[in-house]
């Protein structure tokens, strides 16, 4: 539960290993098949994606964006500054919304203020209130025919740390929404102590993004497409599922059966 571990979960749909962990500071270039690689593949740089705030998708991703508006995101105790720029940077970018396919957006002051102070400190109640009315204006100059995709790369104890594999840790809220779509977010637990309510994996969301920006699934996710987020006949949430599967067994086979991959390759 670090953020260049997510971010390469997030966007490849692959579980980092124990090793990973220890990059997080210093992180490398993902190698593996990803979303921002199938962006480029299929729409070209220019027209691809664009991230604005935390550097760390320049170091995971140094050439698929087409505009990088980052700031560094190490020093915990400067709360604001990347977020500012981030508030003053995006509505630009909206108004431009036809030269990109994505539009990544990762704030910092919720993590900086967590670490700093801790999870109930009254600079975060105040700084949730600002990002409120943040989402509000952004939801109101998305394009109509966009998806908002409201996450975390991670969650926190109340004593403002992550890094562990504890509830508070490990889970976070989802919260998917579209002017011209109906959809439903995928259940997920913010209680933990709730155990009625169903968990989504974080891996699911990387197929579950495919479908939206209409890109091949990346190779190597393990990522299980929700239903409940498609907002479409059963018949085409079958032709997606199908999709889905194929894509895994493909890559299930080429891992297990590597010397014989070609032999039992699938057709679409």
């Amino acid at each position: 539960t670090v953020t260049a571990q997510r971010l390469k979960a997030l966007t490849t749909g692959t579980l980092p290993t124990f090793l990973d962990v220890g990059s997080n500071m210093h992180s490398a270039a993902v190698a593996e098949d990803n979303l921002l690689d199938q962006l480029v593949g299929h729409y070209g740089r220019e027209r691809g994606s664009v991230v604005l705030g935390d550097d760390t998708w320049r170091s995971l991703y140094p050439t698929q964006f087409s505009r990088y508006k980052v700031h560094p995101s190490l020093d915990t105790r400067d709360l604001y500054t990347a977020d500012r720029q981030v508030f003053q940077d995006i509505d630009a970018e909206l108004r431009n919304s036809s030269a990109w396919q994505l539009l990544v957006v990762h704030l910092l002051g919720v993590d900086h203020i967590g670490h700093t102070h801790h999870a109930h400190h009254p600079a975060m109640a105040a700084y949730l209130r600002r990002l409120d009315d943040f989402l509000q204006s952004v939801v109101l100059a998305m394009p109509k025919d966009a998806v908002l995709v409201i996450c975390s790369d991670h969650g926190m104890t109340d004593e403002g740390e992550h890094g562990g594999a504890s509830d508070l840790e490990t889970l976070a809220p989802l919260l998917l929404y579209s002017p011209a779509m109906h959809l439903q977010t995928p259940p997920s637990r913010a209680n933990p102590a709730d155990s009625s309510v169903p968990v989504m994996s974080q891996l699911d969301l990387v197929p579950l993004l495919s479908y939206y920006l209409q890109l091949p699934i990346p190779f190597s996710s393990l990522g299980v497409l929700p239903r409940q987020a498609l907002a479409v006949p059963a018949a085409r949430a079958l032709r997606e599922f199908s999709r889905n599967l194929l894509q895994v067994t493909q890559y299930l086979c080429a891992y297990f059966f590597r010397e014989q991959f070609d032999e039992c390759r699938l057709e679409n």
